[in-house]
């Protein structure tokens, strides 16, 4: 592990107008070309990234994101940044999975209280995520497969974890956490609205200047 998991509350310095930035931006799902052409398999719908959409939010999010970890470092990154839209029709767990990706980020803009992040260890060290698995993830969510089989195969991959993290998804919450931690969304939706889950995501693929990672210091110590 490089990075350890971070909670940052009251993260944007003005969420209102960052929610009405979504709302001027076409948001993509499972039937368009944006979502077969990366091999995407997320459930309801996101923007193209935001670095080629608004290049100046762009960096300031993914430059706030890193100084939670570097505050007096020059850092030069790669990221993927989306808005992401969750309809309140996906009453269902999400599929534990992994990110191919260093460090993620999430943050929570709609008043979904109940509808956070958890991180997961697999019960037994071989409960690998496979390409299988990966296949029956993005069919159920490209497909908006809701189907008793469907929910049985997802059912059973996600019983292979313990939760070692609930973390809730508090409005203008930011969680990062490391890309490969195992990790998932128990409920897309939340008793206190009937809005769409809206969220912010960030994947960095690169992380490059002059720093050290959190947890090897910590190590040292």
């Amino acid at each position: 592990m490089l990075f350890p998991s971070l909670v940052q509350d009251d993260f944007l310095n003005d969420i209102e107008s960052v929610i009405e930035l979504s709302k001027k931006l076409p948001f993509k799902g499972p039937t368009d070309d944006f979502f077969n052409k990366i091999n995407g398999g997320w459930p309801g719908e996101r923007t193209d990234c935001l670095s080629v959409l608004n290049t100046n939010f762009y960096i300031y999010f993914c430059s706030k994101v890193l100084k939670l970890y570097y505050p007096g470092e020059i850092i030069c990154f790669e990221a993927e940044l989306y808005f992401q839209r969750i309809p309140s029709t996906f009453n269902f767990p999400g599929w534990i999975h992994q990110d191919s990706n260093q460090l993620s980020a999430v943050c929570y803009l709609s008043n979904h209280k109940d509808s956070g992040t958890s991180l997961y260890k697999p019960k037994n060290f071989y409960n690998v995520y496979s390409d299988a698995i990966d296949k029956l993830k993005k069919k159920s969510y490209r497909d908006s497969d809701f189907s008793e089989e469907s929910a049985a195969a997802r059912d059973a991959w996600n019983n292979k974890f313990d939760c070692i993290l609930d973390v809730p998804s508090y409005r203008n919450r930011v969680f990062c956490f490391e890309g490969s931690k195992y990790h998932g969304v128990k409920n897309f939706t939340s008793e206190n609205t009937e809005d769409d889950r809206l969220t912010l995501i960030c994947f960095f693929q690169k992380i490059e200047g002059n720093i050290k990672y959190p947890a090897v210091e910590s190590r040292k110590i």
